[in-house]
């Protein structure tokens, strides 16, 4: 992918695309604009290229480690899992177009026998 995402000097990795196929979503390392050692990013696809990534913010990110682990098929829901808690966060679209995450919902542990 290009440096709009893989920015030379740091680690990337993790991807998961958005519902529409039009976004992606993935870890990295240590970038200036990270909350701790580990944080997800977005990026989108618009006018036929990659758009610059954007950090997604300190009510998903913390000061360890944070990890996208899926989307949900809406779109609205994103899974991560981070070094506190497993969680499951909420997005809310605004009629501004604005965005908005909810704080995270940890996701309890499920035992199953298959």
């Amino acid at each position: 992918l290009p440096d709009e995402i893989n920015i030379p000097g740091f680690r990337t990795y993790g991807p998961v695309p958005s519902a529409d196929n039009k976004g992606l979503y993935f870890c990295s390392l240590n970038r200036p604009d990270g909350f701790g050692y580990e944080d997800i990013y977005y990026s989108q696809f618009a006018n036929n290229k990659w758009q610059e990534s954007k950090n997604l913010g300190g009510i998903i990110n913390d000061d360890g480690f944070n990890y996208p682990s899926g989307i949900s098929s809406d779109g609205n829901t994103l899974y991560m899992l981070n070094s506190g808690r497993n969680a499951v966060l909420n997005m809310e679209t605004h009629k501004q177009r604005t965005v908005s995450w909810s704080n995270p919902n940890e996701i309890k542990e499920v035992y199953s026998d298959y």
